[in-house]
């Protein structure tokens, strides 16, 4: 089976349209709806294992720390991977100065503040912090809260099974 064949085949039960190819804006939207949705997961993940940790468990405080503290460092992973792509594609888009995209971000960068005539971020875009910053810190909280736990700082609870690491 050929290429063509396959794309005719595609193509004549509606399963792939290569009429319209993929531009740089929707690979934006893409990539902004998945470093949200992921960032969201993230946070929600990591409410949930600080949550958990302060409940009476079946298993020991180091260990589920250790397992929260891996997948949370997953997690963030992920969120700046696709934080990467979407900075790369918005970066692309700005170089057309002609899409709303430049028009915005110069509107912005040029903008001061009120009170104090600096910058409105000085620390850099929201899009780092979403991006990067806070699943980073999320991440150093919980292999803390595992180093605290390992030192003895966070006990047991009572009916633990022992059986911490």
């Amino acid at each position: 089976v050929s290429v063509a064949e396959l794309v005719r085949t595609f193509k004549r039960h509606g399963l792939a349209s290569y009429d319209q190819g993929w531009t740089m804006s929707q690979e934006r939207k893409h990539m902004e709806t998945l470093v949200n949705s992921r960032f969201n997961f993230l946070i929600a993940f990591f409410a949930v294992a600080v949550g958990f940790s302060t409940k009476d468990r079946a298993i020991g405080v180091t260990l589920w720390f250790v397992i929260a503290a891996g997948i949370t460092t997953l997690l963030a992973c992920t969120v700046y991977r696709a934080h990467l792509r979407f900075d790369a594609a918005l970066r692309r888009l700005e170089m057309d100065e002609d899409h709303p995209a430049s028009i915005t971000k110069r509107d912005v960068d040029d903008r001061r503040c009120d009170l104090c005539g600096l910058r409105l971020c000085p620390i850099g875009t929201v899009r780092n912090l979403i991006g990067a910053w806070i699943p980073l810190l999320c991440v150093f909280c919980m292999w803390l809260l595992v180093l605290l736990s390992l030192l003895g700082f966070i006990p047991p609870k009572s009916g633990d099974s022992g059986l911490n690491v």
